[in-house]
């Protein structure tokens, strides 16, 4: 098998089935891949299954060092990747913070968290010697807490939800952070991505500010796609909703050389 070309070696692991039944962890279904072992056959063999495995990665912003570290102790990895999705993950809050509002403080904190998740990752990229392969697809999936609904695991967010409909437990779900919009700071500390073709934020549970989110945008100067997620929050607080699209208007005009689709 060693005497093969690469290109045989890698045509015949394409027909290798990538993954097992999907497991449900209670956040979303997971799938387990089978071709990691194929990996320890051969230097080619390793090329052929990376060049899958490795193709598209998921990530949360608490995963991010591990991350590092599997790409750059083999340099190659980083020329494989082509789709990645990254998960910000706010502090946890308690039970009993479960049933009050989110305070000044609260969102001062998960502002903090935020920007230092967006700016590591950025930082990262940075270091990506790709100036001239700008085909990196960037998808900001999700950002939320622990104790954000669903992420707080199947077993306590069904206990917790029995306990609600019964009159015994006091929460406020989704509203407890229905008056926060996330604020990306340090703006002009974030560096430029020449890697990145097409970014997007899908539905995170954490709204950003449209103003932050357009500004982390222009640090992205070859993007041709981008589409973001610009949820009108809250909309029991109209001087927060005037605000936001107030710091939108201000920034929209600016131009994006390399757009060719924009949706909001």
């Amino acid at each position: 098998m060693d005497r093969l070309p690469q290109e045989v070696v890698t045509h015949v692991a394409s027909f290798l089935e990538h993954q097992k039944p999907a497991v449900d962890f209670g956040e979303r279904q997971k799938a387990v891949s089978k071709l990691p072992p194929y990996a320890t056959l051969s230097r080619k063999w390793q090329l052929a299954i990376e060049s899958r495995t490795f193709r598209s990665l998921q990530c949360k912003s608490s995963e991010l060092p591990t991350l590092i570290h599997f790409l750059t102790r083999q340099p190659h990895r980083k020329r494989l990747l082509l789709f990645l999705t990254y998960d910000v993950v706010l502090p946890t809050y308690t039970d009993n913070e479960s049933a009050k509002f989110e305070t000044a403080e609260d969102m001062r904190k998960n502002n903090q968290a935020f920007t230092y998740a967006i700016h590591a990752l950025f930082q990262f990229l940075k270091t990506w010697d790709r100036e001239n392969d700008s085909s990196l697809f960037l998808d900001l999936l999700d950002i939320h807490s622990p104790m954000d609904g669903r992420h707080r695991g199947p077993d306590k967010y069904e206990e917790d939800e029995e306990q609600y409909g019964l009159g015994k437990r006091h929460d406020l779900w989704q509203h407890r952070y229905e008056k926060s919009l996330l604020q990306l700071l340090d703006h002009p500390k974030l560096p430029t991505l020449s890697c990145v073709s097409r970014f997007q934020t899908c539905s995170p549970s954490r709204p950003i500010e449209p103003n932050s989110a357009i500004r982390l945008t222009t640090k992205l100067p070859n993007v041709e796609s981008v589409t973001l997620n610009l949820r009108e929050q809250p909309r029991k607080d109209p001087h927060v909703r005037q605000q936001a699209r107030h710091g939108n208007v201000e920034i929209h005009p600016r131009p994006f050389p390399g757009f060719s689709a924009v949706r909001k």
